[in-house]
């Protein structure tokens, strides 16, 4: 029989672990984006920093669903008018903070309205 050396042991729960995290990331990321496809609805996001990362750049962005204000990131897709671009953000009506910036949909108006618990389709005015 094989002697088992404690090192044998550490990396093998190590592993085991790492495997453990990632798997529970992907699963939480689809459970994330079928929630937030089955309770969407829309608001406007102001775009904030950007900045850098090793596979590409982050945005942060900001938004708000019944008066409670949200700071996501996001990364960057082309170009986008940032600091202070508005944007349609997608967000779930069941957990605003689940959402998603819509870069291709830029907003070139201050003067819209949006309801506080959002819009329930994206207005025709904007499509």
């Amino acid at each position: 029989m094989r002697n088992v050396k404690t090192s044998d042991i550490y990396a093998t729960v190590i592993l085991l672990f790492l495997f453990y995290v990632i798997v529970q990331y992907f699963l939480s990321t689809e459970k994330n984006n079928k929630e937030l496809e089955e309770n969407k609805r829309y608001t406007i996001g102001t775009t904030g920093e950007s900045f850098g990362a090793r596979h590409g750049s982050t945005l942060e962005y900001f938004y708000n669903v019944n008066e409670v204000g949200y700071r996501k990131t996001q990364t960057l897709e082309g170009k986008v008018n940032y600091p202070d671009g508005n944007y349609l953000v997608v967000f779930s009506s069941v957990k605003p903070e689940n959402s998603m910036i819509l870069f291709s949909h830029p907003i070139y108006t201050d003067t819209l309205t949006v309801p506080k618990g959002g819009w329930d389709s994206i207005p025709l005015y904007l499509r």
